[in-house]
């Protein structure tokens, strides 16, 4: 038994995959634990109804920025040539610019959404930084593609820890000024401009030859090739993001600001081991996934063993925010934030779920199944928004709570049925 396990820890230490995710992970937890760290410090700067007006904006931020590139990003690891890679990159590159543009342009003509969703005398003033925020984002995530490509993981770990390092100290700041929500919203947004301008100059030094130009008719013939990304996967990542972030907007309308407040900490602690653990090693995964595709290797085999180790890791972190219950977050937050107890444990089930399924995303676009993929996320979406609504109907937010986390858990379960289905056929094939 001991030399079995010394064996496979010898194995583990010369594996690249092991390598990459430590980095990865490691980077990534660092960068997670900042924020982290400073909620109990953010939760006594701020009130759960300035915490609301942020998330407000960073639904709003996400739903956008998604889709920024046209999803070419995520498609620049998956060609053999680094020239086609190259060419995808430039591409997600441009159409960034284009968002942000074209937001600026939005937020110039019509300033405001309606008002029936937004606090205007209070996010109003701040949405100027929306054009902004979502234009690094969508850069940034195609320096990190890019990046990725090349195996340059300690790099794009080091930006994102500046992106959260940034985002804390304005954030603090804003809050002992008494800048209220516009300083948790500035701070979200010269923190991405920051990673975004670290991955740049990185970029610039040490893989230079993603910015030599293409010829425009090579771009050309590269975007139709990959056409599935913006025709597919950018409408689906759009569905999943709305279906991820519209729920801040419902409730703050149908709500309270409060609700919307203790939603947006709940959800921010449940998704810590997501984004510290699940979200590293998603990259790895994925740039991983193609390779053994590519090989023509038993891409259900590995796909099983990801399942196992994610499901296995996952257990501890969030059986702890199960039992934690709301006296610990009143410690922790506040007295006044008790009831994100209650929320935690109404979401670390469907959250659980989506830590061991996200890593595995990739696979619906290593084998073209986007159109399929975006049949399920539109269901999905129509589903939690009919689940919040029978709250909102209720007047009862526990209910939506509830309804919208069930329907979470159930999607999740069928992700993993589905994706073990499109690997054994395309292995039995």
């Amino acid at each position: 038994m001991k030399s079995w396990s010394k064996r496979h820890l010898e194995r583990l230490k010369t594996s690249d995959f092991f390598k990459n995710s430590l980095i990865m992970v490691t980077g990534t937890g660092l960068a997670q634990l900042i924020p982290v760290l400073i909620i109990p410090v953010i939760s006594r700067l701020y009130s759960p109804s300035e915490i609301g007006i942020l998330a407000t904006f960073i639904s709003i931020f996400a739903i956008i920025s998604i889709v920024a590139g046209g999803r070419y990003e995520y498609a620049i690891i998956m060609p053999e040539s680094d020239k086609a890679g190259s060419r995808l990159f430039q591409i997600s590159f441009l159409l960034c610019l284009l968002t942000g543009l074209l937001v600026f342009v939005f937020v110039s003509v019509s300033g405001i959404v309606s008002s029936r969703f937004l606090d205007e005398s209070v996010l109003g003033p701040w949405l100027w930084l929306l054009p902004v925020a979502i234009t690094a984002q969508g850069l940034f995530m195609s320096f990190n593609f890019a990046l990725n490509r090349y195996k340059k993981y300690q790099d794009i770990a080091i930006g994102k820890v500046s992106q959260n390092s940034t985002v804390a100290i304005v954030q603090v700041t804003g809050g002992l000024l008494g800048w209220g929500a516009g300083g948790l919203i500035l701070g979200k947004t010269i923190g991405v401009a920051v990673s975004t301008l670290w991955l740049f100059l990185v970029a610039l030094k040490k893989i230079p030859q993603i910015f030599i130009k293409e010829p425009f008719y090579s771009i050309k013939e590269t975007a139709a090739e990959y056409y599935r990304y913006p025709k597919y996967n950018a409408p689906l990542a759009f569905l999943n993001s709305v279906s991820s972030n519209f729920p801040v907007i419902l409730f703050i309308t149908y709500f309270t600001d409060s609700i919307a407040g203790f939603y947006s900490m709940a959800l921010r602690i449940c998704s810590a081991p997501v984004q510290i653990i699940s979200v590293a090693i998603s990259q790895v995964v994925g740039k991983r996934l193609a390779e053994v595709h590519h090989e023509n290797g038993d891409v259900r085999k590995y796909v099983i063993k990801i399942l196992y180790y994610l499901i296995f890791i996952g257990l501890i972190p969030f059986g702890l925010l199960f039992i934690a219950g709301p006296p610990f977050f009143s410690f922790l937050l506040g007295p006044e934030w008790a009831e994100v107890g209650y929320y935690i444990r109404i979401l670390t089930p469907y959250i659980y779920l989506n830590f061991v399924t996200q890593p595995l995303s990739y696979l619906p676009l290593l084998y073209n199944q986007q159109k399929r993929t975006l049949v399920i996320y539109s269901t999905s979406l129509i589903l939690r928004i009919l689940a919040i609504f029978v709250g909102i109907w209720m007047s009862a937010f526990y209910v939506s709570l509830i309804l919208y986390s069930a329907v979470g858990i159930a999607i999740s379960l069928y992700y993993i049925y589905w994706y073990l289905s499109i690997c054994k056929k395309n292995t039995d094939n």
